[in-house]
């Protein structure tokens, strides 16, 4: 089934703007953070996945490509429903049918068509917009939009939980589901609170795939979700007033330093810093876009502004620094490519994004010295990095093809 056999008058095309976790607490800022249900601060990326569905009037279920991923079909049933961890294949299939299974109506067969500009396994949340596009297409063709958008992003998220077996936290499905242009997302994964943070118009991010794909699925990753869960749980020991990893200070955690593992230890001073780094990053946007809106003179804003991007960009590099030594997420090519963006003027910091094991980096970069960094990745990395740049774009949507005249 090609892309374009599937476009019929008013078939709706789901637009989802991918995530792009500006890590810094992990993602831009909150690294492995919302498992953790601490702070994060992602932003939506000028990327898209795109879905093209209608009903074919059957109980059967058919997804194909444009390329790039093989085409599986399903029989809706109560037992293909059930949290299949993993089991259904091809792997990528496990996505769409935990959204189906979460999804809060009944559903009749379709044929769907995928096509998506965002890399598989860099990092970026391909998984995310995938789920959120398929549960914004179900909400097209049923009418049934009765879940809020924290709603729908938490029932995404148990679908790659339940079903692709991902441990992954909210972050990724919440900025998919609720993206704004021109804007960061601070999320407290506690609450689920959110808060939009402007993000200063002179700068874009460019993203480099080291070429190195990452796979959570079965990987370290759970590892680091369980040494995280593990520090509250010693810490809680002493202190039992602590609900969350937000509540614990670092001198709770030097008190049962001895306590746990180095290791353990290690991912502690990364979560409770990484929780920091993303409040500073949101407070330092908030500041810029102050300074901005109440600028007296140019010379003067500009200069301020300056400082307090490379303080922004300095908690990147910083935040980058903790994933690789504490965390022990990142990989030589992803710390050769944030030693190559350090050196380049006008880049003001530079950090893993995404769960690390390879995957891509995250750079702050001034508009006007993208093509520098770009030519010092092609010229330095001894590896195949392929390259973007992004600003912050739109979560899902729904958009209606014209009707044409016969």
């Amino acid at each position: 089934m090609s892309l374009s056999s599937s476009v019929a008058p008013s078939v709706p095309v789901i637009d989802l703007t991918h995530l792009f976790p500006l890590h810094l607490t992990q993602s831009g800022s909150g690294g492995h953070i919302d498992h953790c249900h601490g702070p994060v601060l992602p932003m939506a990326i000028t990327r898209r996945t795109v879905l093209v569905g209608r009903p074919n009037g059957t109980s059967t279920v058919r997804f194909s490509t444009d390329g790039g991923l093989p085409d599986f079909e399903f029989e809706i049933s109560p037992k293909i429903l059930e949290p299949t961890h993993a089991k259904a294949t091809p792997f990528w299939s496990n996505y769409i049918i935990g959204v189906f299974a979460q999804f809060p109506r009944n559903i009749q067969g379709l044929d769907v068509v995928v096509h998506s500009d965002i890399p598989m396994g860099g990092g970026l949340s391909s998984s995310a917009a995938l789920e959120v596009a398929t549960y914004t297409l179900l909400e097209a063709l049923t009418g049934d939009t009765s879940r809020t958008a924290v709603d729908k992003a938490l029932q995404c998220m148990k679908a790659e939980n339940d079903w692709a077996n991902v441990p992954c936290g909210c972050m990724d499905q919440t900025c998919s589901t609720m993206g704004q242009a021109g804007t960061l997302l601070l999320v407290d994964c506690l609450t689920m609170g959110i808060t939009r943070i402007p993000l200063y118009h002179g700068v874009c991010f460019l993203v480099a795939d080291s070429g190195h794909k990452h796979k959570l699925e079965g990987s370290e990753f759970k590892n680091r979700k369980d040494q995280a869960a593990d520090v509250k749980a010693i810490v809680r020991k002493t202190f039992p007033d602590v609900q969350s990893h937000q509540d614990i200070t670092p001198e709770m955690l030097e008190a049962v330093r001895k306590d746990m593992p180095d290791t353990t230890y290690r991912i502690g001073v990364h979560v409770l810093t990484e929780i920091k780094r993303v409040h500073r990053f949101a407070e330092i946007m908030v500041e810029i876009e102050t300074e901005c809106s109440a600028a007296d003179s140019d010379t003067h804003t500009s200069d301020t502004i300056e400082a307090k991007l490379r303080q922004a960009g300095q908690l990147m590099f910083e935040a980058h620094n903790s994933s690789a030594n504490n965390y022990c997420v990142s990989t030589p090519e992803l710390n050769e490519l944030i030693e190559i963006a350090r050196k380049v003027p006008g880049v003001y910091g530079s950090r893993l994004t995404g769960g690390g094991f390879g995957g891509c980096t995250v750079n702050m970069v001034d508009k006007n010295c993208v093509g520098a960094l770009e030519k010092a990745i092609r010229e330095q990395y001894s590896g195949n990095a392929t390259v973007f740049t992004t600003e912050a774009g739109e979560g899902a949507k729904v958009e209606q093809f014209p009707s044409k005249s016969r």
